[in-house]
């Protein structure tokens, strides 16, 4: 799931993969190597907001895809909000990191423990210019035509019928810090056969296909 950011000023229009899974924002730079071929890249050269930190940043996810570059700072437009001075990686090489869309670059939306920039996520700092600290993603069911959506500061009553239902986060793993989107699993069922699900939590991923 993806959509459109803007960074810098004058604005850097960027499609980016919003992914409940982790907590970093990075974008493909102009110095990336060979990797970020075909996407459209940050210019930091272009952007009178920029500010260099050089502090390295690398992450690797949890199906084997790794980037690296370093962290940098400037100015963020989301869906017409500013955030001012929004911490970000340049990334100079994807290695492997699979891109479906062309997409050039992810918003992370997991909790700021995650993240390895060690500064407040665009989550974060665009909390306070919302409606309320809700977002929420319409997941289609059609192909490509039937597009998806991320609403910020609510839900969109156009895209569900009946009453919504609120399920309650799992308690902290680490020292009552966050890290995760999970919930309790109450069941899994494969057809006749139901798997024991005792203490058991699943992370709501949007980065991802699979059950985790």
């Amino acid at each position: 799931y993806y959509g459109s950011i803007a960074l810098g000023t004058p604005p850097q229009p960027l499609e980016v993969i919003f992914d409940t899974g982790s907590a970093d924002f990075w974008v493909a730079s102009k110095g990336c190597d060979a990797s970020c071929a075909g996407l459209d890249v940050f210019d930091s050269a272009a952007s009178a907001t920029y500010e260099a930190d050089g502090k390295a940043f690398s992450i690797n996810y949890i199906d084997g895809d790794a980037v690296h570059g370093a962290r940098a700072y400037d100015t963020m437009t989301w869906a017409g909000l500013e955030v001012p001075h929004q911490a970000f990686a340049e990334i100079e090489g994807m290695g492997d990191f699979y891109v479906c869309g062309g997409e050039d670059g992810l918003l992370g939306l997991a909790f700021g423990s995650l993240s390895h920039l060690k500064a407040a996520t665009p989550l974060e700092n665009i909390l306070p210019q919302l409606d309320a600290p809700i977002f929420a993603f319409h997941v289609p069911n059609g192909g490509d035509d039937d597009a998806g959506e991320l609403t910020l500061g609510g839900v969109d009553p156009a895209k569900f019928r009946g009453n919504l239902t609120w399920v309650d986060l799992a308690p902290p793993h680490h020292r009552n810090r966050r890290d995760y989107w999970d919930v309790p699993l109450e069941g899994v069922t494969f057809g006749d056969l139901a798997l024991p699900t005792d203490r058991s939590r699943a992370v709501v991923d949007t980065g991802t296909t699979l059950i985790v």
